[in-house]
């Protein structure tokens, strides 16, 4: 691809940007340079993003998309001839590697620290936000001495997160919820090192939650970026419908109202489960299985937050994770049916009258739920409700009653499965870890033995 048209487009616009201001004008506005091209030059830009993920895919992977675009703008303003592609992709690939480590503090909600703060491993620590509303000089330099002396192996250091900050009127903070951050290295650009980060802390959080589960009036955790989050469970209110009744007889149902407690942090020997597996996610098949399925049990757990045709695919996703025996292999019901029976998990479900038969049937029922709701085009009735009494064609011709798909049905599977999905990955994980991530030891576990 010759540069030589878009290097003149970029020299137009710069040259634009620079010119002083016109004498019939008082002013100027400052903008960037990427705000002096036209549509014509950012057509020609998008084309240069393209050639050079066909060309130089590892290149284009040091970026994000939009961050390259307007990255080749600033590399080509600085040039004096416009480069090959080779040239460009070489300087970029210099760029990306002297841009970072970065030292990345990405925040939480809903997590309950004792500590100011703790190492959890090498390159990873969590510290505790300042709570309170008005901390005054002597509260932050205590919190910050506290942090140093555990942050101090990290070699670096970021202040805390505010859980309270100043909302805009001078008089009332806002309550972020912030409560604490989690603190890591992270190599490359600082686009990617703030999005691997976000994704180790949401792993995080899967991983700990399956390991230590939050009480039943205790929030999951999340991350802090958008918040506040909320920590309030509110019931929808109703009443009984009376169409011609024009003083109602019926009391209003104005539904609970429960405060939800943060989770609590788990104990420190847990903390790093998910950052040993992360370490080795390139190298070990099992640490891959397991974060990848703990992440999507993590949302199909979140039942405030999706539809039911949302957790079923999320749920099925996890089973069929940990089913894959190897990459591009097909996934295998009888690898899942090992590792479930060998945690046993029939005998936990037995209490709730679920006999190993029924659990058979309840996941296939979820495996034709799930598959209409990722490819039918009624699978908006999963959430809706399917008509009672009816029959509803599979692959193949096969038949499905559709009370099988009524929503306290579906339910009714769902919890089960996702019972036993925790108990295989709290089970799973904490093998793993002992056994320092060994895949054949993980391997071991979806025998007949």
């Amino acid at each position: 691809m010759n540069l030589t048209d878009l290097k003149a487009r970029v020299d137009r616009a710069r040259a634009e940007m620079e010119a002083p201001i016109p004498p019939e004008q008082d002013s100027k506005p400052i903008l960037p340079l990427i705000e002096y091209l036209g549509e014509e030059d950012w057509s020609a830009l998008w084309d240069a993003v393209r050639e050079l993920r066909r060309t130089h895919p590892d290149v284009f992977n040091l970026f994000q998309e939009e961050v390259l675009a307007r990255t080749l703008v600033f590399v080509l303003a600085d040039l004096d001839a416009p480069p090959d592609l080779a040239e460009l992709a070489e300087r970029l690939r210099e760029m990306a590697a002297t841009e970072g480590p970065w030292l990345v503090s990405t925040p939480l909600v809903n997590l309950e620290m004792s500590e100011s703060a703790l190492m959890v491993r090498d390159g990873v620590a969590l510290q505790r936000a300042l709570s309170s509303r008005n901390p005054d000089d002597d509260e932050y330099n205590r919190e910050v001495e506290a942090r140093l002396t555990v942050l101090d192996d990290l070699g670096d250091y970021l202040s805390p997160p505010l859980r309270w900050i100043d909302s805009g009127d001078g008089v009332h903070p806002l309550d972020t919820s912030r409560s604490a951050a989690l603190v890591t290295v992270e190599p490359g650009s600082l686009a990617l090192a703030h999005s691997r980060a976000r994704a180790k802390a949401l792993h995080a959080l899967a991983i700990w939650s399956i390991l230590s589960p939050p009480g039943d009036f205790e929030l999951l955790p999340d991350i802090g970026i958008q918040c506040p989050q909320p920590f309030l469970f509110i019931e929808q209110h109703s009443k009984r419908f009376e169409p011609d009744v024009p003083i109602t007889r019926r009391r209003q149902r104005p539904g609970r109202l429960v405060h939800r407690s943060p989770y609590p942090l788990p104990e420190a020997e847990l903390l790093r489960v998910p950052f040993d597996a992360i370490d080795l996610i390139r190298e070990r098949r099992s640490a891959q299985a397991l974060l990848s399925a703990s992440w999507a049990y993590f949302q199909a757990a979140r039942g405030t937050r999706s539809l039911l045709s949302e957790r079923l695919r999320h749920l099925l996703v996890a089973v069929e994770t940990l089913g894959e025996p190897a990459p591009g292999k097909q996934m295998r019901w009888s690898r899942w049916r090992q590792i479930r029976d060998r945690f046993e998990v029939h005998q936990a479900l037995k209490v709730r009258g679920h006999s190993r038969g029924e659990i058979k049937r309840a996941e296939k029922r979820l495996k034709q739920a799930r598959n209409i709701a990722t490819h039918g085009a009624d699978a908006a009735l999963i959430d809706l409700g399917f008509p009672p009494g009816g029959q509803r064609e599979l692959l193949h011709g096969s038949m499905m009653p559709t009370n099988d798909l009524g929503f306290a049905a579906l339910n009714a599977d769902l919890s089960a499965l996702l019972f036993a999905v925790r108990l295989v990955l709290d089970g799973s994980l904490r093998d793993a870890a002992a056994n320092s991530w060994d895949d054949e030891e993980f391997e071991r576990q979806f025998s007949k033995e």
